[in-house]
């Protein structure tokens, strides 16, 4: 293990960061060791450099990479981070080529739909591109050829692959720079923090507990994943017996780490367990969302287990991005150890799950086993053994997955469908009443079969699919089957590009997602959702009109690139929270009955001329970027609003705020037509940026409040008022404002700190970007 600690860690931009565990003990001497040895080869090689992490699983191999990744991606042109590539590669090649291609690229023009062509397409698309990409556990020949020859060959001469793996051939295969072996925690100190942290949520243990921990801590044989598992087992019981208890079972399962960890399952009640074998098999890598919604249809509670299981630190919640998504969502994560430990015990005592083809096999030609299944995970082209053929009923079936299988470049015509692959008319014939989850990306059909549409279902996942339409339940035909889906919560169509029009749903729905349906031009049946939470709409080009009134209880509505939207009806929507509009033809925003609003975000509405908020006394932050025609913005009704961010309003002239007494944060980038900014409402601004406002003169009553003031590029600008009064002030930073003299600043102004330069992030809640990803409109 390599032990010279020589560089800072440094964060990097928050949109490609990678979470780490909560508690990273031992973590900056390791990451920066590597870290220093890296940086130190690129300098002295002009190649491209490979690194690889080996190491037993649980011993912190992923953690590490994720760190490195942290510390260094904003240093490369792009970046990308591709982790669990072993699991994901068993669900598909293709995926995990699309996922690396598209988060090269930032953008998912190029679609690769098999795998030769993908490695084709990798080596075209990525040619010269200086980036960072860590490919994590990866444990096979046939993944480097599939992935990692193809971008070694074409990426540009500064770039940097790391790999993990758990076996040491795969990656002396590639001949990597150097390999960092990683054994553990080599430091008694490191690893009784991290034991002590999960076990007390202190660093020393009472003292009646304190010879039993040592002897568990060396049990774990200074193993990450084992120390903090244990200690979340552990945490609140104070019986020493019942510590000694959990020594034995550590020492009579010394070697095997499967058994050690089956100790954290001990006291889970049988709920908690089914969801802890739910999530091992079918639910990682899904939105925390979607876990919630299927286990409380299977168990009667959701977010109370996953809780349960977060604390014991069984599974794991990160924030993520997707490409369907323009913000972060949350999702299920489990060690590929745990995970494996949770489908060992489905394995060899129940039975009644299948993950992957081999397991769907076995079960599904056994009658018994047939009839007790829970979930099952198979490919569009999985051929159904004989003896399931003649099935009928999947009585306890509870979750069904169809992953894409090697048909993505067929005609998804039925009858081709039909004839060659027989997954579709099995699943035509088979009823499921007990069904709560049902995912099926790139499905041929345009009605759900009706063995699908149990009574009972939660979640309907049909991205990428043939549906057309989604008619009145009176109709009997098509897909009226939705309705009469009465427990349905989670409803997922996005690039259903064959979708029109959409006139009824059922009332239960509380998240909707219609993400690229290009084709999308009404959406009446939202008038008549009240329990409806989450709606986004991403990429609805051809949606003009929509109409919000019957959500009463919507908390998030997201409207992206929907071009040619240019009425948006929200009477009365008093919960709702947040509010993204993005690339519309709206021409005004009228937020009067949306009292709980808290986060307004404007971005490319060209028509919208004026932003009227008499009424939204919960507004917090509002963002107006490259809205190029507004002319107007009274915020005189948003007494909370303490962040403002204008972007490129080049039609504003005159910024005046006559009381927002919690405003805090003013920024006012590239509005090149703006005259004047007046502070004079402003009693508690702290924090003010005004960036290249090209025909900005004056800046009038800066507050005493003021803490941080950044000028910088204003060159017609003449007037600062009010700023001998600064005593409050911080730090400055004006640049190239040439009418403001720095001889005529006040003398303890010119002594302040030297703000740094404000390029470095540009941001908001919703997305982020780094200065030279954004273009001036």
């Amino acid at each position: 293990m390599v032990n010279k600690v020589v560089e800072m860690f440094s964060k990097g931009d928050e949109k490609t960061n990678q979470a780490v565990i909560e508690f990273p003990v031992g973590l900056e001497q390791r990451v920066d060791a590597i870290k220093s040895r890296i940086t130190d080869m690129q300098r002295s090689d002009t190649s491209l450099q490979c690194f690889g992490i080996l190491g037993m699983g649980g011993a912190g191999k992923t953690t590490i990479a994720k760190s490195i990744y942290n510390g260094m991606h904003m240093h490369f042109e792009k970046s990308c981070f591709c982790l669990n590539t072993r699991a994901n590669f068993e669900k598909g090649v293709i995926d995990v080529q699309n996922k690396i291609l598209w988060g090269v690229l930032g953008n998912k023009e190029t679609e690769i739909n098999d795998e030769e062509t993908g490695k084709t397409v990798l080596e075209s698309k990525l040619k010269g591109i200086n980036a960072l990409i860590v490919l994590d556990d990866v444990d096979s020949g046939e993944q480097l050829d599939a992935l990692y020859h193809p971008i070694c060959s074409s990426l540009g001469q500064k770039s940097v692959i790391i790999m993990s793996s758990r076996d040491r051939r795969v990656l002396e295969s590639v001949q990597p720079n150097v390999i960092f072996e990683i054994k553990g925690f080599n430091n008694r100190e490191h690893s009784e923090r991290l034991f002590y942290w999960h076990a007390f949520l202190k660093p020393e243990p009472p003292a009646h507990l304190l010879q039993v921990s040592s002897r568990i801590i060396d049990a774990c044989q200074g193993l990450p994943l084992s120390l903090k598992v244990m200690g979340a087992y552990l945490y609140g019981h104070n019986d020493e017996s019942y510590w000694n208890e959990s020594l034995l079972l550590l020492q009579q399962n010394e070697t095997d780490i499967f058994k050690k960890l089956r100790i954290s399952l001990n006291g889970l009640k049988v709920n908690e367990m089914e969801a802890f074998l739910d999530i091992c098999c079918f639910l990682i890598g899904e939105e925390e969302g979607t876990a919630c919604s299927v286990l409380q249809g299977c168990y009667g509670l959701g977010r109370t287990y996953l809780e349960v299981l977060r604390n014991r630190c069984l599974i794991g919640i990160s924030d993520n991005w997707s490409r369907h998504d323009i913000g972060p969502s949350r999702i299920i994560e489990v060690h590929d150890q745990i995970r494996d430990m949770g489908r060992r015990i489905v394995r060899e005592e129940k039975r009644d799950r299948a993950w992957d083809e081999e397991t769907a096999e076995n079960i599904l030609k056994d009658e018994k086993a047939r009839s007790t299944l829970r979930g099952l995970s198979i490919s569009s082209d999985f051929s159904f053994p004989k003896e399931a053929t003649k099935c009928r009923s999947l009585p306890h079936l509870e979750i069904l997955v169809v992953k894409q299988g090697d048909d993505r470049e067929l005609n998804r015509d039925e009858g081709i469908w039909a004839a060659m692959f027989p997954t579709k008319n099995f699943l035509e014939r088979v009823r499921c009443e007990e069904l709560r989850w049902l995912k099926w990306r790139r499905a041929p059909f345009r009605d759900v079969p009706l063995g699908m549409c149990s009574k009972k279902l939660r979640v309907l996942d049909l991205e990428d699919s043939e549906i057309r339409r989604v008619p009145n339940i009176r109709s009997l035909t098509n897909f009226q089957r939705i309705e009469g889906l009465q427990s349905l919560e989670l409803l997922n169509l996005t690039n259903c590009n064959s979708l029109r029009t959409l006139t009824s749903f059922a009332t239960t729905l509380r998240t909707l997602h219609l993400s690229y349906c290009e084709s999308l031009e009404s959406l009446k049946a939202s008038s008549s959702l009240p329990n409806l939470r989450d709606l986004r709409l991403y990429v609805c080009h051809k949606l003009k009109e929509l109409d919000c009134e019957g959500c009463g209880s919507l908390e998030h509505l997201f409207l992206f690139h929907c071009d040619e939207l240019e009425r948006l009806q929200m009477p009365s929507l008093p919960n709702l929270r947040r509010l993204d509009v993005w690339w519309t033809k709206l021409k005004e925003v009228d937020c009067g009955g949306c009292g709980s609003l808290e986060h307004l975000d404007l971005r490319y509405c060209f028509q919208l001329e004026r932003l009227q908020m008499p009424s939204l006394p919960n507004l917090r932050r509002l963002d107006v970027w490259w809205t190029i025609g507004l002319k107007e913005v009274d915020c005189g009704g948003c007494g909370s609003l303490e962040h403002l961010f204008l972007y490129s309003c080049n039609g504003l002239e005159r910024l005046q705020m006559p009381s927002l007494p919690n405003l805090r944060r003013l920024d006012v980038w590239w509005t090149i037509g703006l005259k004047e900014v007046d502070c004079g409402g402003l009693p508690s601004l702290q924090n003010l940026s005004v960036v290249e406002c090209a025909s900005l003169k004056r800046i009038s009553v800066l507050p005493r409040s003021l803490e941080t003031l950044r000028l910088q590029k204003c060159r017609q600008l003449q007037v600062l008022d009010g700023l001998d009064t600064l005593t409050n002030l911080r730090g400055v930073r004006i640049v190239e404002c040439f009418h403001i003299a720095e001889e005529s600043l006040p003398e303890n102004i010119k002594r302040l700190p030297r703000l740094p330069d404000p390029e470095l992030t540009l941001y908001s809640s919703s997305i982020h970007f780094r200065a030279s990803e954004v273009a001036r409109p």
